[in-house]
């Protein structure tokens, strides 16, 4: 079983595209034991995001929480140790928020929080290039500081 990581994320551009990129972040699929493709409820998916529901809409974003599998980095984003570099097989429909905000012309700022192993991540993805990318430890309590702290978070984006 993961350490879980609850995030935030903020998404600006058109309502379509923001819609798109939500149905990835929302989709249930399955693989069989030799990652086959069997289902997949969008056109893509993001790797081990368990939950993304909406909490804020206005007219340029949408705001989200959730969670997912070990951290924000693992998986929606590419890269060394991502979900979406380690199980790049031919006929996977997975995706990540480089290809996607550039494809879909959007701009996305993550907050994140993983208490298991105790750190922050905070990301900028601005049509497919990185502006921001930090990660910290830190040292939480309880659950409900990784929560509240999530909560109070503010936007750059």
């Amino acid at each position: 079983m993961p350490n879980y990581c609850n995030f935030e994320m903020k998404i600006k551009g058109t309502k379509e595209n923001r819609d798109k990129l939500i149905s990835y972040l929302q989709a249930d699929y399955e693989y069989d034991m030799e990652n086959n493709f069997i289902s997949c409820t969008a056109d893509k998916h993001f790797n081990r995001v368990f939950e993304a529901e909406v909490f804020n809409e206005e007219n340029d974003y949408t705001c989200l929480q959730g969670y997912c599998a070990w951290s924000a980095y693992a998986c929606m984003l590419n890269g060394e140790n991502t979900y979406y570099s380690d199980f790049n097989y031919e006929g996977r429909l997975h995706t990540n928020l480089e290809t996607e905000t550039k494809n879909l012309d959007l701009t996305v700022e993550i907050h994140s929080a993983e208490s298991g192993v105790g750190f922050l991540e905070h990301y900028i993805i601005d049509k497919g290039v990185m502006q921001k990318n930090e990660c910290y430890d830190y040292s939480f309590d309880f659950e409900e500081d990784e929560l509240e702290m999530i909560s109070n978070w503010d936007f750059a984006i």
